[in-house]
């Protein structure tokens, strides 16, 4: 490593004190891959040099330092089947665990049997079982974020025409009915409070004829599953507002809820957040047929940021609140229907950049767009065949997309994922300056 190259690694990580060159004059960097993303190995300074060298560009982008190591994420996309056994993959909802290997969990429909089910991936292994038969659409999986990391879901039961709640204690599912009238049917949105007792809330809406709008509900006691489930409606009756909701807490007490959906009266795009005990709601985007499947997420200051599908132009949209006033724009225009299934899940890293995986329905692809600066990169995470319906993103803490899927050729659950990859500093023998 030459000192052009030293001071330009420098330059990007801000490390500006002479000891500090000195260390890193005495390392070279040597890459290991995460278990849970695949193996990956770089094992001398010769490979650095030659194959996969460590970018300027890489520090800058890429990823996060910690220490004396550096965590970034490849550019080839690693996809997946997590289940093959029947029609299976619809209303997929995905969470990682917060820490290394940033374990993968996965809910979803099984079409054939019409079951709930539920995936883990346990070193290189999927496994998967039912959690409820006949029932469990419109799923919405969570994690408790301390160890074991309890997965919890809401889903609309068809059978039984509610919305339940259910949460796995050790090989057991305990299964709460919430709300009775087709309660979730048309989306369903889940988070847990981060502290003990990890307090759910949910979004919903209910279609019923006599209803006809969103709720928000959380579980009121004050120890682990227990309590009376509290319901609070956020628009007037029959009002059609509600569809397509997305629900995120702040991470702070009193962990403030926000939802976006979608007002299907006025076909509008709207934004609700809790003041207090008052619900506030305001418009985020009424051009035209907009607000399909929205998904929202919070950004390190608390502001709001949407993306949804534009039905009327074909196109996936991203808004976002800039002080107090909404801003939209287009993400990808190629022909984006807002059919059922469709779909855009929202993503943002530590550094507040959006990340969108969707479907594009004029292809039949799953793909990824982010933003890079100001101008959209989009990608192809998977084209064979008629892929990426029901698409939901996480990152991990690197900032690393993952992302649950239906492929429609196959009738399976698929996974794809950008691989973790992990720079460590070696001591190189026998170096000195030149």
């Amino acid at each position: 490593m030459n000192r052009r190259k030293v001071w330009a690694l420098l330059t990007v990580l801000g490390l500006a004190a002479t000891s500090l060159l000195l260390a890193f004059l005495s390392l070279s960097w040597n890459m290991v891959g995460a278990a849970s993303d695949g193996p990956a190995a770089i094992t001398d300074i010769q490979s650095l040099d030659t194959g996969f060298a460590i970018s300027e560009t890489m520090f800058a982008t890429d990823g996060a330092t910690s220490g004396s190591s550096l965590d970034v994420c490849g550019d080839v996309w690693v996809i997946e089947t997590v289940d093959s056994a029947e029609d299976v993959g619809t209303s997929t909802s995905l969470a990682l665990e917060p820490t290394y290997p940033y374990t993968p969990h996965i809910s979803y429909h099984d079409v054939t049997s019409d079951n709930l089910k539920y995936a883990r991936l346990s070193g290189t292994t999927w496994f998967s079982q039912t959690v409820i038969t006949r029932g469990g659409q419109s799923t919405s999986l969570a994690l408790v974020p301390t160890y074991p990391h309890t997965p919890c879901i809401a889903y609309y039961d068809q059978q039984g025409w509610d919305l339940r709640y259910t949460c796995r204690d050790g090989i057991t599912w305990t299964i709460q009915s919430i709300h009775g009238g087709r309660a979730g049917q048309h989306g369903t949105s889940l988070a847990l409070e981060p502290t003990y007792p990890f307090r759910p809330h949910i979004s919903y809406y209910v279609p019923w004829s006599d209803i006809a709008t969103l709720f928000h509900t959380y579980l009121s006691g004050t120890v682990w599953m227990s309590g009376t489930w509290a319901y609070e409606q956020l628009e007037p009756l029959l009002s059609g507002a509600g569809r397509w909701c997305s629900l995120a807490l702040e991470p702070t007490y009193p962990y403030t809820p926000h939802i976006s959906y979608q007002d299907n009266t006025n076909h509008d795009l709207k934004y609700a957040r809790l003041s207090g005990t008052t619900w506030l709601t305001e418009t985020v985007d009424s051009a035209g047929d907009v607000g399909w499947y929205s998904s929202l997420a919070l950004d390190s200051s608390g502001n709001p940021h949407i993306s949804y599908v534009d039905s009327t132009n074909q196109t996936v949209k991203y808004a976002w609140l800039s002080g107090t006033v909404w801003l939209s724009e287009t993400v990808d225009s190629r022909g984006l229907s807002g059919d059922y299934g469709t779909g855009t899940s929202l993503e943002l890293n530590q550094a507040n950049a959006p990340y969108i995986s969707y479907y594009d329905d004029s292809n039949d692809d799953l793909k990824l767009a982010y933003l890079s600066g100001t101008v959209w990169i989009t990608q192809t995470v998977d084209s064979e065949g008629k892929v990426g319906q029901y698409s939901s993103l996480a990152l991990n803490q690197v900032g690393c997309p993952h992302i649950s899927y239906y492929d429609a050729t196959n009738g399976d659950l698929n996974y794809a994922y950008l691989q973790h990859v992990v720079y460590l500093p070696a001591i190189m023998k026998n170096w000195s300056p030149t």
